[in-house]
Parts: structure tokens; sequence; C-alpha cells
């Protein structure tokens, strides 16, 4: 544990429960249809349920990874969490900000257009929804949690 000004982190504690609120939130929204929180009605990209599959294999293996202290299979763990971050960053916030090649722009826009919008349009560029900001959120403080859980306890 760490002690910041007489408060302690148990960052195993909260790497673990931001791992399990990500895969959670993941799960939930991928797999249960909510409008407008989400559009299940036709698969993304091909083979999307099976990668969904895929990574929520890894999402276990890194809860019980740090759930049971094993260092090696959280230090995968942490780098899962870190592509995942940057992974999620490339595909919503850049084009967000700076745009993204007209054929992406069609899928996100088709995949998107029936879900919950809270942002600003920017010019044509595809707006983050709602689901993409929470999984944003928790991937980030999954990702922060992880790396201190290994280096700071």
């Amino acid at each position: 544990m760490v002690e910041l000004e007489g408060s302690s982190v148990n960052w195993h504690l909260f790497a673990v429960l931001s791992q399990v609120a990500f895969t959670g939130w993941f799960a939930l929204t991928h797999w249960v249809p909510m409008p407008p929180l989400n559009d299940l009605s036709k698969e993304a990209f091909p083979q999307e349920k099976r990668t969904n599959l895929i990574l929520h294999l890894f999402q276990l293996a890194s809860v019980l990874a740090f759930v049971f202290q094993i260092r090696w299979l959280m230090g995968l763990g942490a780098l899962f969490w870190t592509l995942s971050l940057i992974g999620h960053i490339t595909s919503w916030w850049l084009p967000y900000f700076f745009g993204w090649p007209k054929a992406f722009l069609k899928n996100a826009e088709a995949d998107n257009a029936k879900t919950y919008h809270f942002l600003p349009p920017r010019r044509n560029h595809p707006i983050p929804d709602l689901v993409h900001c929470i999984i944003g959120l928790l991937a980030l403080a999954s990702c922060i949690a992880s790396w201190a859980a290994i280096f700071l306890s």
C-alpha cells in the first residue's frame, strides 16, 4: 500500500475493481441490447462477437492475476490495459478531435447512428457515444491502477 498524505491507497484492490467494472460494462454494453445506449442490431465488424469473447478472456485473466497477485501475469494484464487504452484513444478520441479517413467514417456513423451522444459535433468527425466514453474512463482507471499495483505496492 502507498501512503498519500495520511491516506493509503490499495492499488491491488483498485486494479481489481476497475478491471471488473470495465469488464462488466464492456460485457453488458456489447451483449445486452439497451437502446439508445447501444445498437446491437448488427455486428459493427466481421467476427465482432468472437473478438469480444477473446477480449473477455484477457480481461478475466488480468482480474485473476491481480486477485491472486501473480506478478508476471499482472505485468501482462497491465500491458493489456495499456493497449486497450491506446486502442480506445486511437479509435475514438483521435478521430473525434482530428478526423478520420472516409472509410472509417461510414462505419462509425452507421455503427453509432442510433446511440446516445452528449459531446458536441466537430465537423464531420465521429463522435464517441456515452458507452465508449465510459469505456475510456474505465480503461484509463484500469491502466493506471494496474501499473500502480505493480510498482507502488
